[in-house]
């Protein structure tokens, strides 16, 4: 694994607003 995070944080918001909204969908609906 890299360490992209720090960098790829800003630039990904929309990924990672994407991500944790799947993953509230998973607990909303198993």
């Amino acid at each position: 694994m890299t360490d992209n995070k720090k960098t790829d944080l800003p630039a990904n918001r929309k990924e990672l607003r994407a991500k944790v909204e799947a993953l509230l969908k998973e607990i909303d609906d198993p």
